[in-house]
């Protein structure tokens, strides 16, 4: 969120509501990129045994080598995704 500051130079008090709202996407978001990389991460290891997990069998209908690219894309925005929920940007 981007604040205005007002004469004084201090951002907006915020609301405890807003707080929570803001603190509970974050969490989603997290969350979210944990089960994309760990879901990627455990298709890509499992396709090397030679299993597939149900959901993402439609992944291998291009070809192999698609399939592949496509569980490290996953695993690589998964973690994309928590990194960039994780860090504090204003301290940066």
């Amino acid at each position: 969120m981007q604040f205005q500051t007002g004469t004084t130079g201090r951002p907006p008090v915020i609301s405890r509501q807003q707080q929570f709202k803001a603190i509970n996407m974050k969490s989603i978001w997290i969350i979210f990129g944990f089960l994309l990389a760990g879901t990627g991460f455990m298709a890509l290891i499992l396709s090397m045994v030679g299993v597939q997990l149900s959901f993402l069998t439609f992944i291998d209908l291009p070809g192999p080598l698609f399939g592949f690219v496509t569980r490290l894309l996953m695993i690589v925005a998964g973690f994309v995704i928590v990194f960039m929920h994780t860090t504090r940007w204003r301290e940066e």
